[in-house]
């Protein structure tokens, strides 16, 4: 195996480590949230704090992922910029891949609030 391959296997490795780390990332902030609201369901202000705490989720929710996202962009675009041509496109279609897999486990994030937020609201 030349060097060459095995710099391509590293990146690879690198490019799917970085999506793992993101998806760990969004999963810790939607547990977190969720323990705040299982925290405050039996709490006589709950709907004042319920209000407030996902108030600031999404406020908070709106800045990150387009800064999460810019950094995801400029990883992937760096790593896939060192390898050799012939190697490019099939590392982008991998990237993408797994970027999708993260959109979509936000997305989940997402509709799980709303859903937790539709059940407060009943």
């Amino acid at each position: 195996m030349d060097s060459a391959d095995e710099e391509t296997k590293q990146t690879y490795r690198e490019m799917e480590t970085r999506l793992q780390e993101e998806n760990k990332k969004t999963n810790a902030e939607t547990d977190e949230v969720k323990a705040k609201m299982e925290k405050l369901k039996n709490n006589d202000k709950g709907q004042e704090d319920w209000e407030k705490m996902l108030d600031e989720a999404i406020d908070k929710g709106k800045k990150d992922p387009i800064e999460r996202w810019d950094k995801l962009n400029k990883f992937g675009k760096d790593k896939i910029r060192k390898l050799k041509e012939k190697y490019r496109k099939p590392a982008v279609m991998v990237y993408t891949g797994g970027l999708r897999a993260v959109s979509g486990f936000i997305s989940k994030a997402v509709d799980w609030l709303q859903t937790a937020w539709n059940t407060l609201e009943q």
